[in-house]
């Protein structure tokens, strides 16, 4: 019986082992790193006009492509400086269509993302919404039915500098973890965000440790705020809510804050001087309306 059950084990592995050895060989026959590598960089400076740099894509075994010491310029070129760059992205392909020689992703990592966002004075910023448009008709964006199992951030960092305000602003995030589960372009799946928050605002300064679990659909810009929390030594924010519209947002939200933050937040938010807030208890706002027309109670 013992000696039955090892051939059965024996063969199944000898499968196993036969099936990963084809995979390897039909994604490198279809898919040579030289190639896809040419393809992405030369694809990237059409649709950007940026320039992109890629020190090495290898295939893994089974499945998996890698792409390391990505780096992304400012327009036009890197003389404007690097606007994203990250230790690697691997791609997790689904087996079933590889076999077939078709290249469908189950799952994106992306390792040590560091993204530099800056509004100089009298000018936009390093990155508009806008870039996105047209992707779609290129075959770069996929269509609605288009779904990823995963897509996965670690240890990412995002800055933001704005020159343009008589107080200068510079906002950092550090230790930046991001998963979003059944990704897609038709409906709703949910993603949480975690990080170390670095808020200077001329001489003020706030930091705290903030978590994001929301619910995002794409098709109809909205995103809904399931908890979103900012900890710092002083206490405890929660903000619950929606936004609707990414371009022309469109708020209804909560904020329930621990009395000690305030004064944290009325450094950095003068407007808040003008509530009366009790002190002795958890303050509250609720925000409705756009930008321009904000309601506040």
């Amino acid at each position: 019986m013992l000696k039955k059950l090892l051939t059965i084990l024996g063969i199944i592995a000898a499968i196993v082992v036969t099936l990963l050895v084809i995979l390897v060989v039909v994604l490198r026959t279809t898919f040579p790193p030289e190639k896809i590598k040419s393809i992405v960089e030369g694809q990237f400076r059409h649709l950007f006009n940026r320039e992109i740099s890629i020190k090495s894509i290898s295939l893994n075994f089974p499945g998996e492509i890698k792409i390391s010491g990505i780096k992304i310029s400012d327009k036009p070129d890197f003389n404007s400086g690097i606007f994203v760059e990250s230790e690697y992205i691997s791609l997790k392909l689904k087996l079933k269509p590889l076999l077939k020689g078709m290249l469908k992703i189950d799952k994106i990592e992306i390792s040590k993302p560091k993204i530099k966002l800056i509004k100089e004075a009298g000018k936009n910023f390093n990155f508009s919404l806008k870039e996105l448009s047209g992707m779609q008709k290129t075959g770069f964006i996929p269509d609605t039915s288009f779904i990823l199992n995963r897509i996965e951030l670690k240890d990412g960092e995002l800055s933001f500098s704005d020159a343009g305000k008589k107080d200068s602003v510079s906002i950092s995030v550090k230790d930046i973890d991001l998963i979003f589960n059944n990704f897609n372009l038709n409906g709703p799946f949910p993603g949480r965000i975690s990080g170390n928050l670095d808020w200077h605002k001329g001489r003020k300064e706030f930091s705290g440790y903030i978590a994001f679990n929301s619910k995002i659909n794409i098709a109809r810009e909205s995103i809904e705020i399931v908890k979103f929390n900012v900890k710092m030594k002083s206490g405890e924010t929660q903000v619950t809510g929606k936004l609707e519209g990414f371009s022309k947002p469109k708020f209804d939200i909560r904020i329930v804050t621990d009395p000690k933050t305030i004064k944290e937040y009325q450094k950095l938010l003068p407007g808040l001087k003008w509530f009366d807030f009790d002190t002795r208890k958890p303050a509250e706002l609720n925000i409705k309306g756009t930008p321009e027309h904000l309601k506040i109670s």
